[in-house]
């Protein structure tokens, strides 16, 4: 991906953390700040060609970067730290990030809280003077390294979505694996608001999957779960690692009602702009539309191909700049619904 213009050492643990296999959470700045256009189009650029291990698209959450406390970001001159509350690290059932000022704290506090229910949570300052950890380009997880745990038990489950079927019972499926083979594994499910868990065992189907159901539940019912192996050599294990406190859940929503109309197709300003790498084109579309990207220069003159092909709701296309010399673009998208532009800026260094 293309580098962050203010990233002075290009660490991916300074904008983005694995949550697990399908989630990543994204450092935000206010929009059109220090890293932030260049930091969208990168994540757009690996959701547009890349998938998760379930081979489903990344979920992506949001954090906020904090500037300093006279206001100072890293694009300001004189610049201000690259504050990241991304830059942490797990250690077993906890996880240890950086903290900077009540103002974000309470902020990230919520967000971590609500993406690692049942993890214990650790801030550390790092933005203590004089002694500013930051200040080194780096927090917590920068001045780490991870020890694997001895004879691992893996448990791989892709957790389930919020469904409409309020009559059929719940698959609930993982990948279960150990040196030694595994001896069993269970099902632990509870209705939101109980206290206990009813066990349901889980039964081997081949390779490493297991699964197990959960029984259907009643429209507006929000269903809580984990589910826990063991070994044939003993060794036992729980997913998520922190259950029964930590859990997956889902809702029961019953038929959906209504849908969010979008108006026409829309062309959105591209990001970063100006740009001299990766950039993001957003479309917004109301319905299917069979649609024709390209760069001309400002008199007109077509320079570059860049998309032809089928979009619908909200979809960004991801696209290098680099072979283009420094100047004022337009970005052109044509179709049935007629022709509209936006302008592009490019600086290559």
């Amino acid at each position: 991906m293309t580098a962050l213009p203010y990233d002075i050492i290009n660490h991916i643990d300074m904008h983005m953390k694995l949550l697990d296999e399908e989630t990543l959470l994204v450092g935000e700045y206010p929009e059109g700040t220090a890293d932030g256009p260049q930091i969208n189009a990168n994540i757009d650029y690996v959701l547009n060609n890349f998938n998760s291990h379930f081979e489903t698209p990344y979920k992506v959450e949001r954090i906020p970067m904090p500037d300093s406390e006279s206001g100072l970001y890293p694009d300001d001159n004189p610049a201000g730290y690259y504050r990241t509350y991304t830059n942490g690290v797990f250690v077993n059932n906890t996880f240890i990030y950086p903290s900077y000022r009540e103002e974000y704290d309470t902020t990230a506090a919520r967000i971590y809280s609500e993406l690692l229910p049942g993890y214990n949570l650790v801030p550390i300052d790092c933005d203590d003077q004089p002694d500013l950890i930051i200040a080194a380009a780096g927090a917590i997880h920068c001045i780490t390294h991870s020890v694997g745990v001895n004879d691992p038990l893996l448990i791989v489950h892709q957790p389930l979505a919020d469904t409409d079927d309020d009559v059929n019972p719940y698959l609930v499926e993982a990948e279960i694996e150990h040196r030694s083979g595994i001896a069993s594994a269970s099902l632990h499910w509870r209705l939101e608001g109980d206290e206990s868990y009813e066990t349901i065992p889980m039964d081997f189907e081949s390779g490493d999957t297991w699964s197990g159901f959960i029984p259907a539940q009643p429209v507006e019912s929000v269903v809580e779960y984990y589910m826990a192996a063991a070994a044939n050599n003993g060794k036992t294990q729980t997913r998520p690692i922190v259950a029964p406190e930590g859990y997956w859940d889902f809702k029961v929503t019953g038929a959906v009602v209504g849908t969010e109309q979008i108006e026409n197709l829309k062309l959105n300003p591209i990001y970063p702009n100006p740009a001299n790498g990766l950039v993001s084109i957003p479309l917004m579309a109301e319905t299917p539309e069979d649609v024709y990207i390209y760069i001309t220069d400002m008199t007109g003159r077509k320079l570059v191909d860049v998309f032809r092909g089928r979009v619908h709701g909200d979809q960004r296309i991801s696209h290098f700049v680099n072979d283009l010399a420094s100047g004022s673009y337009l970005v052109v998208a044509e179709g049935s619904f007629g022709r509209k532009a936006t302008p592009l800026v490019v600086v290559n260094r």
